[in-house]
């Protein structure tokens, strides 16, 4: 039962086959006690093996045999408790108890002992759980060599109620002897079980890369050994760590399936736990209504197991809920009620964030002294238990409270307490789930923003703004990680040989896609569905997959301090006549750094961004209505383009001007929406700003080191020139072709066109060439952004190909549609081509921002090569190319010149 599921069901079938065959009631007793343990312990089917443990006592009784009849209770206590049948539980075990006492059945007493702790653990009760626990603890001690067997089972379930109670240390200790003991007794199950545990403790204690990696190794053993409810808890827990990390859409998934499962098989608590993180996962992504219908159907599940601190749990969440809804007397209400009944059963994490919460909202209501009450209590708790995920919730509060009673330069130490807790907190996670880690977290940077410039220090404002801009990007460049799909174990290559043949699949799958042509009028609408959803399906297994290989292999997250946010003075990077302006989002407002070699200015702009998503949405429309009609016809459109861009100018860029004096290049590292917008295309009302500045950008001005360095351009000195491939996806495009012909021609460079321009092809010599031209059909993947990528003869070149590779090149060019569009994440994260490429190793790339034009897009890219090839800086040649398109009437319109970035490096090659 714990090594191999399938071979004990065999089993107890031929026992209870001798059994029947036998007639001997003894036998018939017997199999159905191992049935029963079968059905409830190994397979989770509570209620069938619940009969079977009743049948069993029965003929025990019948046979006068009281021992055997108190040894059936054992297993019995597990399949009503997960029954939610408590009190039959313990009238049933206190009858048990009786009998084994007088019996002197020692062993299967603690044995006993340590189901009816479980019982009471799952009640909330751990105080008595572990009473109990250390009982039959002290009972295997004394029998000697008779309880060993039984010793690391013992140890498992003191880790969990050690856990709850906080005692972080001695459940390590606990979980780890029952590991240990489970593997050398070669109890497989057992020691995933154990693994589990042990992983639930690291969760707690904030190591989630750690926990993450064990649930899954211990989920792989349960699924190999077909046993689906353990398959579901170990969901369940992957989801707490999931919640944890902001991955909000996964957890809902997750938990969506675990409530049904678990509600299939009749636990009604582990039901009611899934809806209840899934309606947390819901109050993160404002979808409230769903949040509490979630919450409703929870209770109805918890209710009927009067389960006081699961019902707490779900009244902490409508607490949240009401606090987001406004309703902050309501939130503080519940977050007592919740408080006391932690309180009662000793349980100091989930009563810290009771408290956590009372504080908040008594803060909303401007209760000052009473949110003092309860960040003593809070107070109390981090410093006796040091849990990482209350430290700095705890200092944020702190932070607030001081504001609110005007004592700014507190709120600013407290601030920064803040910070460096959330962000220990973070660097001890695996790259990939680092910025999702921050989401909804972002006021206590817009806070710490706010006061550095109240107490007159802008540039330590601009220090922290960058701290919550593509720091996961930065951390992969500083550290040169390495996200390949490649083993670094022996254990990791099966995982990467399933990776591989899932990738060749969805290539494979888009290859049909792209080349069928529809045979039916109207067409397979049901087909084509069907074969959308399974590409949908075989990316996010890809995704999984892939985050699984990431933690296992994020050992670079051990040593959080090595993570540590080094601040940039972007000064030092600056030329001559260069000005960085960089924008931040503070609430509904935006701010303005402009940074000159001399000085470091702060503006407030007088423009919310309602305000500019209006605009932003408008200038798209635009472009997208230009976009389906003839050249000729888009001159009509260009006023109205004019327009809007003059409206951005003004909200956006008017108030640096006073700043710019003598400058000729702007470097501009945008925030949140303004990734999308194309400054070069700002209108002043008489010019384009392309007219006036060279433009280039940032992702964030910490990536400034990056661009500035030469080591890149040393590593082709003997290496050609330019690689370029063309591919005209089925015809579709024809200038593709050309393009990347021509520019190859000019440079000397290689050509790879239609059937030569692979992936294969330019994954083998990207690496060796100092410029790459990718000419060809571009997809952005606002759903899967892993997934967006360039279409080449071979299949889609993915960013998580890009990731798979290194292309240290000192610009890569991507002329297709919209390579430059990112899903910008938390933490601005900018998940796409872009990030992959710049983690590659590319010092500058050239993108799109919308959707281009197969035939002027050419003439702007060889316009582009020209001026590079002359001497030419990266964006004065861009500037060129732009000014080029810009002087004829037929493409004046932004549409046509505007849609090309240059992110990175801007200075010649």
């Amino acid at each position: 039962m714990r090594t191999d599921l399938e071979a004990c069901m065999r089993l107890c079938e031929t026992m209870h086959a001798l059994a029947e065959a036998s007639g001997n009631p003894r036998h018939k007793a017997l199999a159905l006690l191992a049935c029963a343990n079968a059905h409830a312990i190994g397979a989770g089917a509570f209620a069938r093996g619940l009969q079977a443990y009743e049948q069993a006592m029965r003929l025990y009784a019948e046979l006068d045999m009281p021992v055997e009849q108190a040894r059936s209770v054992i297993g019995k206590l597990y399949a009503l408790a997960n029954l939610g049948r408590y009190e039959q539980a313990i009238s049933e075990a206190e009858w048990a108890r009786r009998v084994l006492r007088e019996h002197g059945e020692w062993l299967t007493l603690a044995r006993l002992k340590v189901n009816l702790a479980l019982l009471y653990s799952r009640q909330g009760d751990d105080l008595t759980a572990l009473t109990l626990l250390d009982l039959a603890k002290e009972a295997y001690s004394r029998l000697g060599l008779e309880g060993d067997a039984y010793w690391p089972r013992v140890e498992h379930n003191r880790a969990v109620v050690l856990r709850h109670l906080g005692r972080f240390e001695a459940a390590l200790q606990a979980a780890q002897v029952a590991l240990q003991q489970h593997e050398r007794l070669g109890q497989r199950i057992a020691a995933a079980r154990a693994r589990q545990n042990l992983a639930m403790t690291y969760f707690v204690m904030g190591k989630y890369n750690r926990a993450l990696e064990m649930l899954w190794m211990a989920r792989q053993v349960f699924a190999d050994d077909n046993r689906p409810r353990h398959v579901l808890l170990v969901d369940l827990f992957i989801s707490d760590c999931l919640l944890k990390l902001g991955r909000y859409d996964e957890v809902i998934e997750r938990c969506g399936q675990a409530a049904q499962g678990f509600t299939k098989i009749g636990n009604r608590y582990e039901a009611g736990q899934a809806l209840t993180r899934m309606a947390r996962a819901c109050i993160e992504l404002g979808r409230f209504p769903r949040a509490l219908e979630a919450l409703e159907q929870a209770r109805s599940l918890l209710e009927q197991e009067g389960n006081r601190v699961a019902l707490a749990d779900l009244d902490l969440q409508l607490a949240e809920l009401s606090l987001r809804q406004g309703d902050p007397a309501r939130a503080r209400s519940l977050a007592e009620s919740c408080a006391a009944a932690y309180q009662a059963h000793g349980l100091p994490i989930p009563l810290g964030n009771a408290w956590r919460m009372a504080a908040q909202a008594a803060l909303a209501q401007g209760q000052i002294v009473t949110a003092q009450t309860y960040l003593g209590h809070l107070r109390g708790i981090v410093q006796a238990y040091d849990w990482p995920n209350l430290r700095y919730p705890l200092a944020w509060l702190e932070a607030q409270l001081a504001g609110m009673q005007g004592d700014m330069s507190s709120a600013l130490l407290a601030c920064e307490r803040a910070l460096d807790d959330l962000e220990r907190a973070r660097n001890a996670l695996m790259v990939e789930y680092r910025a999702s880690f921050l989401d909804g977290k972002q006021a206590l940077y817009e806070n710490a923003v706010t006061l550095n410039i109240f107490l007159g220090y802008p540039l330590k404002a601009l220090q922290v703004a960058e701290r919550a801009k593509s720091r996961s990007l930065l951390d992969m460049l500083a550290h040169r990680l390495d996200l390949s799909l490649k083993a670094r174990a022996p254990q990791d290559e099966v995982l990467v040989q399933e990776l591989l043949s899932l990738q060749e699949e969805r290539n494979r799958l888009w290859r049909h896609q792209a080349s069928e042509e529809p045979q039916e009028n109207p067409p397979d609408w049901k087909a084509t569905h069907t074969l959308q959803q399974r590409l949908l399906d075989l990316e996010k297994r890809i995704t999984d997959l892939w985050h699984v290989l990431l933690v296992r292999n994020a050992d670079y997250a051990r040593d959080a301090s090595l993570w540590q946010a080094q601040p940039v003075e972007p000064q030092r990077y600056l030329p001559e006549k260069t000005a960085l302006v960089e924008y931040f989002a503070v609430h509904d407002n935006l701010l303005a750094f402009v940074v000159t070699a001399g000085c470091v200015q702060i503006l407030v702009l007088d423009v919310s961004l309602a305000d500019v998503q209006r605009h932003l949405q408008l200038l798209f429309h635009n472009l997208n209505a230009v976009r389906q009609m003839p050249v000729e016809h888009a001159m009509g459109l260009e006023a109205n383009a004019r327009g809007i861009l003059h409206n951005l100018y003004l909200a956006l860029f008017a108030p640096c001007e006073a700043c710019l004096e003598g400058i000729t290049h702007l470097q501009i590292v945008p925030h949140g929406m303004l990734h999308y917008l194309p400054f070069q295309a700002l209108w002043d009302g008489k010019r384009y700003l392309v007219e006036r500045f060279s433009t280039s950008y940032l992702p964030a001005s910490s990536l400034l080191p990056y661009c500035t360095e030469t080591h890149r351009e040393e590593e082709h000195s003997t290496s050609p020139a330019l690689l370029a491939l063309g591919h005209s996806f089925g015809g579709k495009l024809p200038r593709a072709v050309e393009e990347a012909q021509q520019i190859a021609a000019l440079w000397g460079g290689e050509a790879l066109l239609e059937h030569r321009a692979t992936r294969a092809c330019l994954l083998k010599s990207s690496s060796s060439s100092p410029i790459v031209h990718l000419a060809a059909h571009g997809e952005f993947r606002s759903d899967m952004p892993l997934f967006s990528g360039v279409a080449l003869d071979d299949g889609w070149l993915t960013a998580l190909d890009v990731f798979n590779c290194r292309i240290p090149a000192a610009l890569v060019t991507l002329s297709a549609c919209e390579t430059g569009r990112s899903v910008i994440g938390a933490g601005d994260e900018l998940y796409g081509l872009q990030r992959a490429f710049f983690a590659s190793g590319a010092s500058s790339l050239l993108l799109s921002l919308w959707s281009v034009s197969d035939a002027v897009t050419t003439g702007l890219m060889l316009a582009f090569y020209r001026a590079l090839h002359n001497g030419v800086g990266r964006a004065d040649a861009l500037r060129i190319a732009e000014m080029q398109a810009l002087a004829h009437p037929q493409t004046a319109h932004p549409y046509y010149w505007a849609p090309f970035i240059l992110s990175g490096a801007w200075g010649p090659l």
